[in-house]
Parts: C-alpha cells; structure tokens; sequence
C-alpha cells in the first residue's frame, strides 16, 4: 500500500524523465522519503548516508556508481553504499541556487521566508 507522500512523489516527479525508469524510481522514493520526515537531515530521511550520497549525486546529475539494485515496492533502484556529501547550513543556499531542478527555491525556505538568498 502506498502512503500519502509515496502518492504525492509519483505525481509530482514520476513522469519525469531522467533517462533510465529506475532514475525516476529514485527520484520518486526520494522525494517520498524527504516529505515523510522533512525536518530531518537527509541521511536521516533516505535512511542511510549511502542513501543521501545517491540523491545529492542525483541532483547534481552525476553518476552515482549504483553497481546493484534494490527494490522500493515501485521498481528496481541503483544502490550504492558510499560516503557522504553533506550540505550545511551555510552552504544550502549557494545549493539551491546552483542546482535549481532538485527542488524550488520557494518550497526550500517556505518555513524560513526571510533566509531565502537571492540567486543570480
């Protein structure tokens, strides 16, 4: 059975098209998983620092090195185990700004209306 952010994920990102099914799977899964928790730091909200390593590479479009499946009840998934690359809070806002197609810039800070940095 799938749960309200699994359902808002699929509709909001599951027609994107990324190349390869199991990229939108995982763009799906993600998205699923940082809605259910989004106060938690990411490791937190894929579950694992391998999790949160494959969707910062994701974001950025890179490679993620995925040399195995898994699968999150919608599909099959690259599965990695690597390190992680975490974004502070210092560094969220040259994030955002930077890779503009990972989420809205409005949707990042709508808690915090009044730290949202002005991109270029």
């Amino acid at each position: 059975m799938l749960d309200d952010a699994h359902y808002w994920a699929a509709t909001q990102f599951g027609s994107a098209d990324l190349g390869d099914a199991r990229r939108t799977g995982r763009l799906v899964s993600t998205m699923a998983a940082i809605a259910r928790a989004p106060d938690e730091s990411l490791p937190r909200q894929l579950g694992s620092i391998a999790g949160a390593k494959a969707a910062v590479a994701m974001a950025e479009c890179k490679d993620i090195g995925a040399t195995t499946t898994a699968d999150n009840g919608a599909g099959q998934i690259p599965w990695v185990k690597t390190p992680i690359y975490l974004v502070s809070q210092e560094q969220m806002g040259d994030f955002v700004c930077k890779h503009p197609y990972w989420l809205k810039i409005d949707e990042v800070y709508k808690n915090v209306p009044d730290k949202k940095p002005a991109c270029q």
